[in-house]
């Protein structure tokens, strides 16, 4: 069972989760045009994971991941560890779908938190700066190439929010 397919930094490695017979969770690196680079790397001691989103770090110094342990939380991976750190987790709330900026500062997510799904930022490595971008609601984060602006979704709708990777300010979600 794989999941999750993502490019890593470079576009010729693509790294995805799975589970092996052993019902082993692990990620995996494959080289377009050689085939895989590594054997998986298995999660030690944890639970369960949600592959429905990984987000590469662009300098390749890890993996963001959901995890699941009671609730959702955004973890790291980093690259040739088999542990985990967790980059964001709030009391009471679930957290997913991460997706590191394109320049690594900023780590977009959503949590539910204020009890309804919202599309937030979270600077990086330092997460000490956290904003919410969307206004009535937001799932998906994905960047624009140059990290200028942050698109998601609202219910069936197609957001759009400028961001400024300096500062992390952004602007009024338009669709």
């Amino acid at each position: 069972e794989d999941f999750a397919p993502a490019w890593m930094p470079g576009g010729e490695e693509i790294v995805f989760g799975g589970r092996d017979p052993s019902e082993t969770n692990a990620l995996t690196t494959f080289r377009i045009g050689t085939g895989f680079t590594d054997e998986p790397v298995p999660y030690g001691g944890h639970a369960a994971y949600s592959w429905d989103h990984l987000s590469p770090h662009p300098n390749g110094e890890g993996v963001a991941l959901t995890h699941y342990e009671g609730s959702h939380r955004i973890s790291l991976l980093r690259s040739g560890a088999s542990e985990i750190e967790f980059i964001a987790s709030s009391p009471g709330a679930s957290n997913w779908a991460p997706a590191f900026s394109p320049d690594g500062r900023w780590l977009a997510f959503v949590s539910d938190g204020n009890g309804q799904a919202q599309v937030y930022v979270l600077s990086y490595p330092e997460t000490n700066l956290k904003r919410v971008v969307s206004l009535n609601g937001g799932t998906e984060p994905v960047w624009s190439v140059d990290g200028g602006a942050l698109y998601f979704l609202d219910g069936r709708k197609m957001m759009a929010a400028s961001f400024a990777t300096d500062t992390g300010a952004s602007g009024t979600p338009r669709d």
